[in-house]
């Protein structure tokens, strides 16, 4: 029996109500014989010497009086569980009961709506631009299910915004989830219909070049300037007679990869401020209902402290990802602390230069880029120091030249 078998079981079990009780009886053996003849389920079976301990349901409690007979036993109720001993217990309640069921009505209808869009997979269009779009086609957070047609929705941003090539527009419970997917190719985007060549945007040598369209004019070794052609639009074909063949230009495609030196620097004075944090934290919780904005601090929602960090977290509560619902538990955490003036040694100087200079670098190079080599000097003077990285670095060079003209555009 797996886990949601377990579950369920559990589940039918409450339901119902059932009782432990402890049964003496003169053979336990025939006993529990007994109980399986008459179709008496029972559970959790315990032999303690004198008495049998056991599980049975309300209807098996009440089946159970000809066989204790049979037996010449007798029983005592332990313990009761389950939902009709629970309202038995809570019969003069009744507001709570109102309650009960008013929130199981409000849970219910909550869930008829969408609370939750999430968009994934977009890059040139904004999260922004394709809920502002669906907003106007009447989908919003807070719209109700049954006014979403996810087929039409899908067909009317397509035409909306042609770079998304693909999308699926799926309602997981209260949560729509729209996947995107953008043409790469910026290529695929230009609508001057005139000609062009790929040309190098950088001075470097050629390490790749593969042409899908177009005539290659380098190949690999070849050091070229910023503005040379690497792919033409033409077609160099000869026919039979050794003559080139009259072929229209088309729009040219490729790879074309090249290494280059870059050179990148980051200075740090001697004398710097350091932050040192004290350990003092300061929490400070919103709630966040529908539109609706409550302060769950009734003293004052600013730390007092001089400088401080701040974190802040929204917890989306729902019964599991697929079932948000309109409500965002908001989480402020102030984190103090305080400015040292310290002066560096020479060797603290330079580890917190070259961590500055590894995160220039990381944010100058592109996600395509590989380093091939990198060496960082340092060079000191009286007040600072300066950390010097030498980078050889492989990227794709390519870029377009409309009309014959030299402008470029990352493809």
């Amino acid at each position: 029996m797996n886990l949601g078998d377990n579950l369920l079981l559990g589940l039918w079990k409450n339901l119902k109500g059932y009782v432990r009780i402890n049964v003496c009886c003169f053979s336990k053996e025939r006993f529990l014989n007994l109980l399986a003849a008459n179709d008496i389920y029972a559970w959790d079976i315990i032999h303690n010497g004198r008495f049998v301990s056991l599980c049975v349901t309300v209807k098996g409690l009440k089946k159970l009086r000809p066989v204790l007979k049979k037996t010449h036993g007798r029983f005592k109720i332990v313990s009761k569980h389950g939902l009709p001993f629970y309202i038995f217990t809570h019969r003069k309640r009744s507001a709570f009961f109102i309650g009960f069921m008013l929130f199981c009505a409000l849970l219910f209808t909550v869930s008829q709506f969408i609370w939750l869009i999430e968009i994934n997979g977009n890059l040139s269009v904004s999260d922004a631009d394709i809920l502002a779009f669906m907003e106007k086609r009447g989908i919003y957070e807070g719209v109700l299910k049954q006014k979403i047609n996810t087929d039409e929705l899908k067909t009317n941003i397509r035409q909306n915004f042609p770079q998304i090539s693909w999308i699926s527009v799926v309602q997981r419970g209260t949560r729509l989830l729209v996947e995107v997917s953008e043409n790469v190719d910026n290529a695929d985007n230009i609508t001057d219909t005139a000609p062009f060549d790929i040309i190098s945007k950088y001075d470097c040598v050629i390490t790749q070049i593969t042409a899908q369209s177009g005539t290659p004019c380098v190949k690999v070794g070849d050091t070229v300037k910023a503005g040379d052609v690497l792919i033409r639009s033409a077609f160099d074909i000869k026919d039979e007679n050794g003559n080139t063949a009259p072929l229209s230009p088309v729009k040219p495609s490729g790879i074309v990869r090249g290494k280059r030196h870059i050179s990148l620097s980051a200075e740090l004075p001697y004398l710097n401020k350091i932050k040192i944090y004290t350990g003092k934290v300061k929490t400070v919780y919103a709630f966040k209902i529908f539109k609706l904005h409550f302060d769950c601090n009734f003293l004052t929602t600013t730390p007092k402290f001089e400088y401080f960090d701040t974190v802040n977290k929204n917890i989306r509560l729902g019964t599991d990802a697929d079932h948000p619902l309109p409500a965002v538990l908001e989480k402020t955490v102030y984190k103090e602390y305080i400015i040292k003036n310290t002066t560096l040694t020479k060797a603290q100087a330079e580890v917190l230069a070259q961590k500055i200079l590894n995160k220039k670098i990381f944010s100058a190079l592109p996600s395509s880029c590989a380093v091939l080599d990198k060496k960082i000097n340092f060079i000191h003077s009286p007040d600072k120091v300066t950390a010097v990285a030498e980078l050889f670095i492989e990227d794709d060079i390519g870029g377009n030249s409309f009309n014959g003209t030299n402008e470029t555009s990352d493809r």
